[in-house]
């Protein structure tokens, strides 16, 4: 079998590397064989070259936004090329097609709402935080940052409302529920969330995601 990754901290890409060990797995690593080059990255499309081997695809472009989605289309494209050790054919041009045409919703999606921009994201952990917040400063530096957010209970919430602090002029929190095939997935509890980050005096807090939607359409 074949492992793709694009996980680069030791400890974590040293798991990878035994149990691939353990499976007899063949492992591809970024930036050691293969690699993701951003040219330019603006708040409309990302254009990057992708190289694996004696493939060299130059000036590719992805319609999706966010610097870390150059990253992540190069996964993509070494997957898709891994499939030709299965008999697959897999052309340049198909797969330049598929960037062009390419969508993810809540993955820096911009959307205008009432004259307004609203940027939805689904950023789950610091790292992809750090990652969402790196590239909407990019884009927007001088635009005023009002967040929106709520959390799951199993995620690291102060440190990625630490991240957020950084750039947000205002935050406010909110509450949703999920229903999925696996579970039911509730966010963090508003009365719990109070006890477990600092309060701000832009710090704001409305269990319903409605009238927070609202509220954070009047800052």
């Amino acid at each position: 079998s074949i492992v793709i990754t694009g996980e680069e901290k030791k400890e974590v890409l040293q798991i990878i590397k035994n149990r691939c060990f353990e499976t007899k797995s063949k492992l591809f690593q970024i930036n050691k064989d293969f690699s993701v080059v951003t040219r330019n990255s603006s708040e409309k499309r990302i254009d990057f070259d992708f190289k694996s081997g004696n493939k060299v695809f130059k000036d590719l472009k992805l319609s999706l936004i966010g610097e870390y989605q150059a990253e992540n289309a190069g996964l993509t494209i070494e997957a898709a090329l891994s499939l030709e050790e299965l008999g697959f054919k897999v052309s340049e041009e198909n797969i330049r097609k598929a960037l062009r045409g390419a969508f993810f919703p809540g993955r820096f999606e911009i959307i205008n709402y009432k004259n307004r921009m609203i940027i939805l994201d689904g950023a789950h952990n610091v790292d992809k935080m750090k990652s969402f917040l790196h590239s909407l400063n990019k884009y927007f530096p001088d635009k005023k940052k009002v967040f929106l957010v709520a959390f799951k209970t199993d995620k690291n919430i102060k440190d990625m409302v630490s991240e957020i602090e950084e750039y947000a002029d205002e935050i406010i929190f909110s509450e949703f529920s999920v229903s999925t095939d696996m579970s039911k997935n509730p966010s963090f509890k508003i009365s719990n969330l109070k006890s477990q980050i600092s309060n701000r005096s832009n710090f704001y807090f409305e269990k319903d995601s409605r009238k927070a939607l609202v509220d954070s359409l009047s800052f």
